[in-house]
């Protein structure tokens, strides 16, 4: 942990398993992302991967550990799958089957399905919180936000009807995404806007 971010801080139940997460997290990230530095770091960690264990833990009948340890791994779960022999004795099959189905890989268990479109939900709902809702400025990841706001629009319908309190949020935030990409693109101003005629 850092001085900018403490798991005491995320409101989560102290469990070793959700700490460790935390850990392996903001270790990508600072490996991956330092360019941010720490405060903007410490942001992103409350602002994703907390914010959606949080909403599992919170909004959700029979919340499963495994589905909030794989939120809180945020980004870097996909680095288990490097060894995934390690993975599985560290953090147990279920976590390990929930990150393999991020990678395509279908998945067996009505608990291990339902978590899969909890964390689809939740993590969607905090990238939109985090990087969508009330955008102002275009950038060069402004084609990004619309690919992933495209994509959480496109997915959305074959999941909804599961978990109706995560649902609502879910809908009311790809209107406010929308809008906010929508006014960024009507609002931008070309480069080079076309100079008027010579006037004789």
């Amino acid at each position: 942990m850092t001085e900018h971010f403490k798991f005491k801080d995320t409101g989560l139940p102290n469990t070793p398993a959700y700490k460790k997460a935390t850990e392996v997290c903001l270790e990508w990230l600072n490996k991956n992302m330092s360019v941010f530095g720490e405060k903007r770091i410490a942001d992103f960690m409350h602002n994703q991967p907390v914010a959606a264990a949080k909403r599992i833990s919170n909004d959700t009948q029979s919340p499963s550990d495994q589905s909030i340890i794989v939120a809180l791994l945020g980004p870097a779960k996909m680095d288990l799958l490097k060894d995934e022999k390690s993975s599985r004795k560290t953090w147990g099959d279920d976590v390990v089957d929930l990150i393999k189905h991020y990678s395509g890989q279908p998945i067996a268990g009505k608990q291990l399905q339902r978590d899969a479109v909890r964390l689809f939900l939740v993590e969607g709902l905090s990238t939109m919180q985090d990087q969508l809702i009330d955008r102002k400025r275009h950038d060069r990841h402004h084609p990004v936000r619309w690919n992933i706001l495209n994509h959480l629009e496109k997915t959305f319908p074959k999941l909804k009807g599961q978990n109706p309190k995560i649902d609502r949020e879910f809908e009311k935030a790809l209107q406010a995404s929308r809008l906010a990409l929508e006014t960024i693109d009507k609002n931008r101003k070309p480069k080079n806007p076309p100079k008027p005629p010579n006037h004789l």
